[in-house]
């Protein structure tokens, strides 16, 4: 939990460096995940445990916005600074909700009409 919070840290930091940057949309995806970590820490931080604090929603709200930034951010000219902040967040949510909540991570793939 400690390396997630880390990284989210570092996510707030390089937002605050660079917000003027990104777009719109992108901004918005960071804001809504440098604030459901707050939450998950905060609720941390008032001695709850992991299951009080119902962390794995969360963290996988956490999870998806972030496939969606680097879904976009793949598509276009970005800082690698940005890119390989996100990827160690996800790698690090996945591996934390994989080792606390034997929660199994399934590609959804969408369908094509």
């Amino acid at each position: 939990m400690d390396k997630i919070k880390n990284y989210l840290e570092k996510l707030q930091a390089f937002y605050k460096l660079y917000s003027l940057n990104l777009t719109q949309g992108t901004e918005i995806l960071i804001i809504q995940i440098i604030d459901k970590g707050n939450l998950i820490f905060d609720s941390i931080e008032k001695g709850k445990t992991f299951n009080e604090s119902k962390i794995i929603e969360p963290l996988l709200f956490i999870f998806k916005k972030i496939n969606t930034i680097l879904a976009i951010l793949k598509l276009t000219f970005t800082k690698d600074d940005l890119i390989g902040i996100l990827q160690s967040l996800e790698e690090h949510i996945s591996e934390f909700i994989i080792a606390n909540y034997k929660y199994d991570f399934e590609i959804e793939e969408d369908d094509e009409d």
